[in-house]
């Protein structure tokens, strides 16, 4: 039964009815215990289900750069080109990363409005997200064109030694920030469907995207010749086909709605705002200090980081279903916060060291898919390990941050990141880069920021808990 429910209203009604029935026994000596027992194993099964259609979604962005990646690696001739995708790519995805806490924040605002039945509510935060969505994207569109995209890449992602990557970056990074417009409403547009328990239309919005992706890739790089400019090209039309996709399907779906209406600047959205802006900090920094290194060494990161943003969506998807779930875990079932917090932790551990054993094989046994080059290929090879410990880190602390900002906790997580990210990027900008091996030192040192942010998020999820607009809960 639990298979066949998919919008949340349903499932949450039908497990208020349900029976006690885990544990015949304990339910006749101690009801209660088994009860929750209950509504654990449930709330388990509803992530599972709820997270994997968000990995999907949450693959977009970093699937259309990864077959940016593979298309130009194995069609191209030398490193040149793989390389220069290095600081384009980290730069155009930091870019549409760091506006993600809008789509954080709709899921969040969607979520709860749908969970308190407020459907008034939770149409105006899709309409706001949406609309400050398409303004923050034209506004950043328009700064990279007019200099900012060139002065970043010459300045932080590119060394003396990878000069000669700058003149393809820069094309790559105009082509495609083009659409960068239409990517920001398309994360925002699809955090606000699943919210509502609607994850078919982002699911084939997405493959959509990936279809023309691929399609417009052979014949621009691989058929034309394009090289870069061509995967640029590419990789906009992809997103715009995806957000026209999506936006179209919502239409269809809700035809009363103005999805493209005016927005609000709401002052809670700061602290996803602060987080959000420090991990795009964190990436663009990694791969300024990895261009530090030479050629091939900074063709063998983009590989490595082109794998961690492909599974990185782990943690993404299971983040939203946990912030889209905690709501009606503690509104309608029978679950304490912590009780909450401790079962999606043990899913997200699971899936941590699951995705980072399987990225850490991919480096070393997958990367030729990507390039042909022997030193690019034995540089991914010695990055596997720090790759794979990375990556498990990130998702389970994506995972436990999500979960906290549900829970109320958005200002002391938006408090504390800037911070970190000051201290990465001071370290990798002025150490490691001008240090030797910046290439694996600057991914040790990756390693060690997220390890950090274990015992950081634990201390916060010491405090009490209760919704941003509820009161404390323990």
């Amino acid at each position: 039964m639990l298979r066949v429910v998919d919008e949340d209203d349903a499932l949450w009604k039908t497990l208020d009815e349900l029976p006690v029935v885990s544990n015949p026994l304990l339910a006749a000596v101690a009801p209660e215990e088994a009860i929750a027992r209950d509504d654990d194993v449930l709330t388990r099964r509803k992530i599972r289900a709820t997270a994997l259609p968000l990995f999907v979604v949450w693959l977009a962005a970093p699937t259309l750069s990864l077959i940016d990646t593979a298309v130009v690696g194995r069609f191209s001739t030398g490193a040149l080109d793989v390389a220069a995708l290095a600081p384009a790519v980290s730069f155009a995805d930091s870019l549409s990363y760091l506006m993600s806490f809008l789509a954080i924040v709709t899921t969040n605002k969607v979520a709860k409005a749908n969970a308190a039945n407020d459907l008034w509510s939770s149409r105006a935060a899709k309409r706001d997200g949406v609309a400050a969505s398409l303004g923050v994207g034209c506004l950043l569109a328009l700064a990279v064109h007019v200099g900012m995209g060139h002065a970043i890449l010459a300045n932080v992602y590119v060394s003396s030694s990878t000069r000669a990557v700058l003149p393809l970056a820069t094309t790559y990074v105009l082509l495609r920030n083009v659409a960068l417009p239409f990517q920001l409403a398309w994360q925002t547009v699809q955090a606000a469907a699943v919210a509502r328990g609607d994850c078919k239309t982002p699911l084939k919005a997405t493959f959509v995207a990936a279809v023309v992706n691929v399609v417009f890739d052979v014949i621009l790089v691989a058929g034309l010749g394009m090289g870069v400019a061509g995967a640029a090209l590419a990789t906009a039309l992809a997103t715009v086909a995806g957000c026209v996709a999506q936006v179209t399907a919502m239409r269809r779906l809700e035809r009363d709605e103005m999805i493209l209406e005016a927005a609000r600047c709401r002052p809670d959205s700061v602290p996803f705002f602060l987080t959000f802006a420090a991990k795009t900090v964190v990436g663009v920094v990694l791969t300024a200090a990895a261009a530090g290194a030479d050629i091939a060494a900074l063709a063998a990161h983009q590989v490595v980081i082109s794998l961690f943003f492909l599974l990185c969506p782990f943690a993404d998807a299971l983040s939203s279903a946990a912030q889209s779930l905690a709501p009606r875990a503690l509104s309608r079932a029978r679950q304490k916060p912590k009780q909450v917090l401790r079962t999606v932790l043990l899913e997200g551990a699971m899936c941590a060291a699951a995705a980072g054993l399987f990225a850490a094989a991919l480096a070393v046994f997958a990367a030729g898919v990507f390039t042909a080059d022997p030193t690019v290929l034995r540089g991914c090879a010695m990055l596997a390990p720090a790759l794979g410990l990375s990556l498990a880190a990130y998702i389970f602390n994506t995972i436990f941050e999500g979960t906290l900002f549900a829970f109320g906790h958005a200002r002391p997580i938006g408090l504390t990141m800037p911070f970190n990210a000051g201290a990465v990027a001071f370290i990798f900008l002025n150490i490691i880069r001008s240090g030797p091996n910046p290439l694996l030192t600057a991914w040790l040192g990756f390693v060690a920021y997220q390890l950090v942010r274990i015992p950081q998020l634990a201390i916060i999820a010491r405090r009490p808990m209760a919704f941003a607009d509820g009161a404390p809960t323990n």
